[in-house]
């Protein structure tokens, strides 16, 4: 006579549930870490790294010393994703632009800006101004 299968537990299987949550949280900040670079790579760069596109529109590039002036004009990093959603100078407006030429129907959205934009300042070194304290 077989002997019978003891039930999973709850408690057993508790390891594995806290190893899938932290592998998933890990996922998603990798996530946020490439949207921002993709974006970068696919919408900003093409003005913005120093090649033909800044050659004619003037873009800063990231080398530039710049950016920590640009964010200090601004204010915060909302009022500069605000700037680049609406456009400055050359560069037109950015929200509703297709992410890239392999996606036409995807659109830039302002999550989107707001990742591209802290990534480009994360990588010139510029921090965002500390808030004024009450």
């Amino acid at each position: 006579m077989p002997r019978p299968r003891p039930k999973p537990s709850l408690f057993a299987a508790l390891p594995s549930l806290l190893l899938l949550c932290a592998n998933v949280s890990a996922a998603r900040a990798a996530d946020a870490d490439e949207t921002g670079a993709g974006l970068y790579e696919s919408a900003c760069a093409k003005c913005h790294s120093g090649g033909p596109g800044a050659f004619f529109t003037r873009a800063p590039k990231l080398s530039d010393k710049v950016w920590a002036d640009r964010l200090a004009a601004a204010g915060s990093v909302e009022a500069l994703v605000a700037s680049v959603s609406r456009g400055k100078g050359k560069m037109p407006a950015q929200l509703g632009l297709p992410r890239s030429k392999a996606e036409p129907d995807s659109k830039l959205s302002q999550a989107d800006l707001q990742a591209a934009v802290t990534y480009m300042l994360e990588r010139t070194g510029t921090a965002a101004p500390a808030s004024a304290a009450p």
